[in-house]
């Protein structure tokens, strides 16, 4: 047997790690973090700027939209946003990534699917994850850079927000595709 590629190293990695502790602390984080601690920095920027939310959470903006929020969030909110951007939104694609990637190579492993139906299905979250992180650089060069945003790097935030967006989507996507599979092998064998 040969020397594995970098994809086949990478591959084996995750499905090693795909264990169900594993994917439970990951979900467990994914939702402190998204259901709990950036809802609260999320009011706190809409306390902070008469109720103009972050940039992160809508699917598309202008770089008109972008500015007219910066310039809502006054300094208090932009170094609030900014604060929240660089910790716990930098930690939470990292966690769902994690979550919805050994979550998938978990569930072809439940299911006794033959071969590595996880891949390259559990790649999708990753990638959905580091669109997530180059769109919170984005906005944080914007917080940064404020009043002087270039629109061109507006429209490299936006495209980052819709793009992650639809990985984010594809990813529960690819998750159901993974779980109804393994329903189906380990229900479809059962009787």
């Amino acid at each position: 047997m040969g020397k594995l590629t970098l994809t086949e190293r990478f591959v084996t990695y995750i499905e090693a790690r795909a264990r169900g502790r594993v994917v439970l602390l990951f979900m467990g984080l994914s939702a402190l973090l998204g259901g709990v601690i950036l809802p609260a920095t999320s009011a706190r920027l809409r306390a902070l700027s008469g109720g103009v939310g972050p940039l992160d959470v809508l699917f598309f903006y202008t770089p008109a939209r972008a500015y007219a929020a910066l310039s809502a969030y006054g300094d208090a909110g932009r170094a609030a946003y900014r604060a929240g951007a660089l910790t716990a939104d930098m930690l939470f694609p990292v966690s769902y990534a994690l979550f919805f990637s050994l979550a998938v190579a978990w569930l072809c492993r439940r299911g006794r699917i033959e071969g590595r139906c996880g891949w390259p299905l559990f790649l999708i979250p990753l990638v959905a994850g580091g669109l997530d992180v180059m769109e919170n650089l984005s906005v944080v060069l914007m917080l940064s850079l404020y009043p002087g945003v270039p629109p061109a790097l507006a429209w490299a935030a936006t495209s980052f927000t819709a793009a992650k967006w639809i990985g984010v989507t594809l990813s529960v996507v690819t998750l159901a595709v993974a779980g109804w599979r393994a329903c189906m092998a380990t229900w479809g064998s059962s009787g």
